[in-house]
């Protein structure tokens, strides 16, 4: 996301936009699919999915550019405005942690697709932009 104020420094923090998480009507069992994937991947994903600034200014998070992974830019930034939006926290080794747990791969830093030094990638088999019916088998 675009950052936004920080609820540390007790200002607002930023407003999430809406994002489509279920399939329309008439699509049941992919509806079904994803009432079963666990709440940190739908999160990641709208995360994801909200993560261009109105202003268009460089995100804090984004997709890789193949959609294939997804890249935290600045890190910082991203624990501080971004984690604590759709997390009880802004820890940012916790959210790695939780990567982990669910298998995702740390692209190393002469594949990583941003440029940027600092930038942290990652990516999974079953993560793709736009293929959100395969969060159901993770």
């Amino acid at each position: 996301l675009w950052g936004g104020g920080s609820w540390r420094s007790g200002a607002a923090p930023a407003k999430r936009v809406p994002s489509p998480m279920r399939p329309p009507s008439g699509r049941s069992g992919h509806r079904e699919a994803l009432d079963k994937v666990p709440p940190f991947l739908l999160k990641l994903w709208e995360i994801l999915e909200n993560s261009v600034p109105p202003d268009g200014s460089r995100p804090c998070v984004s997709w890789g550019p193949d959609g294939k992974s997804f890249v935290i830019h600045e890190t910082e930034s991203f624990a501080r405005n971004v984690l604590p939006l759709y997390f009880k926290h802004d820890n940012i080794r916790s959210f790695m942690r939780q990567l982990n747990i669910y298998n995702f791969t740390r692209v190393p830093k002469k594949a990583n697709s941003s440029g940027n030094p600092h930038a942290v990638e990652f990516s999974h088999p079953n993560f793709i932009r736009g293929c959100m019916r395969l969060l159901s088998e993770f």
